[in-house]
């Protein structure tokens, strides 16, 4: 029901200082299902990071409508986003040994999926958002660095995990498939 989602959104669209009518809420909904239907069902809990997620559906606008020549953006038009919190038994495993466990279980929002040329393999980019209410703290060294540390431990793990050449290449063609 569009009314009750407009409920849940009214708090964080007022706190972000956007406008809660119900075409925010139905433009809201559809990049959010466009992404996954499970960040839609996520609106509904009890502990919803409501803001994160309006924050995920504004990011998925943006890209949906990418001017060529765009550094900024991720163009739809040319790959696509999974939600890795989908996708979880597909992430490689954090080693328990590792001293900054914390640090190395965290991970980025999104994959964007993307090829190079037909038949070359698949590019993965792993994507980071943020929604912070104020921009001086958007800019803060201390996020920015946290976001690198996200980015940086998965894309490591991933890339250990599916193409490393201590793996047997047999272990690496199952895990790839």
């Amino acid at each position: 029901n569009l009314e009750e989602v407009r409920n849940l959104l009214d708090g964080a669209l007022d706190q972000m200082a956007l406008s809660h009518s119900r075409r925010n809420a139905e433009f809201l909904m559809e990049h959010l299902k466009a992404l996954s239907g499970r960040l839609a069902i996520r609106l509904t809990g009890h502990k919803a990071p409501t803001s994160e997620l309006i924050a995920l559906a504004l990011s998925h606008a943006n890209c949906s409508h990418v001017p060529d020549g765009t550094d900024c953006w991720l163009s739809l038009d040319e790959g696509f986003f999974i939600p890795v919190d989908d996708v979880r038994d597909l992430l490689p495993p954090v080693a328990a040994n590792d001293g900054d466990s914390e640090s190395k279980g965290a991970r980025p929002d999104l994959i964007y999926v993307t090829t190079v040329s037909p038949r070359r393999g698949l590019v993965f980019r792993f994507v980071e958002v943020k929604y912070r209410r104020h921009l001086r703290t958007a800019r803060s060294p201390e996020v920015l660095k946290g976001i690198r540390k996200q980015i940086e431990s998965l894309r490591e793990r991933w890339e250990n995990w599916y193409s490393h050449e201590d793996v047997c290449s047999s272990f690496r063609a199952i895990r790839r498939a």
